[in-house]
C-alpha cells in the first residue's frame, strides 16, 4: 500500500504540471504548484485527521481510495478537466497518506525495538523508488505516446498496484482468521 502511494505521489507530481501546461493551457506557475500542493496538504490532514482508524481497516480502506483517486486522475486527463484533476489530487492524497502512514505503523508495530531504525530506513528506500518509477517512466511514455495517454496507463498501471495490496491486505487477513480459528480448535 505504501509503495502504491509513493507512487501515486510520483504519477501526480510527473503528470499534472504537463498536463496542466501542454493540455490544459495554463501557464501559471502558481497553478500548477497550487495543484500539486493539493495532493501534498490532503496526505498530511489525512495522516493527522485519519490517526484514530485501526490500522488494518485503514489500509484496505487507503488501497480503495487510491485506486479512486487515479480512476479521477486517468478521467482528468481524459476530459481535461481542471476541477476533476483538483478532485483527483484530494482523493489522491487521502489515499497515501492513510497508507503511508498506518503502513508505517504497522510495521513499526511487528519490529523488536533495536531493528526499528533499520527496517524504516529499507521501508522508506522502497517509498522513494516508487515515487521515482512513475516520474521517470510517466516522462519517457509521455515522449513516446502522449502526455494523456502517458498518464491514462500509469495510472491504470497504479490503480493495479494498490488492488493488489488490497487482495494481499485481505488475503492476510483471512490466513491470520484461519490461524486464529484452528489454533481455538485445538
Amino acid at each position: 500500500g505504501g509503495f502504491a502511494g509513493f507512487a501515486v505521489l510520483g504519477l501526480f507530481t510527473g503528470v499534472s504540471p504537463g498536463f496542466m501546461t501542454q493540455v490544459l493551457g495554463i501557464d501559471n506557475h502558481a497553478a500548477t504548484g497550487a495543484v500539486v500542493f493539493v495532493i501534498f496538504a490532503s496526505s498530511a490532514a489525512a495522516q493527522i485527521g485519519l490517526r484514530g482508524l485501526g490500522d488494518t481497516f485503514a489500509l484496505r480502506a487507503g488501497c480503495i481510495t487510491l485506486v479512486v483517486g487515479v480512476a479521477a486522475l486517468g478521467v482528468s486527463l481524459l476530459l481535461e478537466s481542471l476541477p476533476l484533476l483538483v478532485i483527483a489530487a484530494v482523493v489522491c492524497g487521502v489515499g497515501q497518506g492513510v497508507t503511508f502512514s498506518k503502513g508505517m505503523a504497522s510495521i513499526t508495530a511487528e519490529l523488536p525495538t533495536d531493528r526499528r531504525a533499520e527496517v524504516t530506513s529499507t521501508f522508506f528506500v522502497v517509498l522513494y523508488i516508487a515515487i521515482s518509477v512513475p516520474v521517470i517512466g510517466a516522462g519517457a511514455a509521455a515522449n513516446a505516446w502522449g502526455l494523456v495517454t502517458a498518464g491514462v496507463v500509469f495510472s491504470a498501471a497504479v490503480a493495479a498496484l494498490a488492488l493488489i495490496s488490497l487482495a494481499l491486505l485481505l488475503l492476510e487477513s483471512r490466513d491470520f482468521h484461519e490461524e486464529k480459528a484452528s489454533e481455538n480448535s485445538s
